[in-house]
């Protein structure tokens, strides 16, 4: 019996809590993204967020997303 719960518990992922960022952060991610000193795969590596994260809050919080929002 113990043999049986070792191995449900083996198998079973435990999900990593989501970590929040604040839109100040999400913004000054991407003028450090815009200044061109380092690539967007560098950067979120630096920042522990992935290149994907990152592409989004450039869309959002980039020069094209700040014209788009009033």
């Amino acid at each position: 019996m113990n043999d049986m719960k070792q191995t449900q518990s083996e198998g079973a992922a435990v999900p990593k809590p989501r970590k929040r960022y604040n839109e100040e952060f999400k913004i000054q991610a991407v003028k450090l993204l815009d200044a061109g000193q380092r690539t967007q795969r560098a950067l979120a590596a630096e920042l522990g967020i992935s290149e994907v994260t990152l592409g989004t809050w450039k869309r959002c919080y980039g020069v094209a997303g700040a014209q788009a929002t009033p």
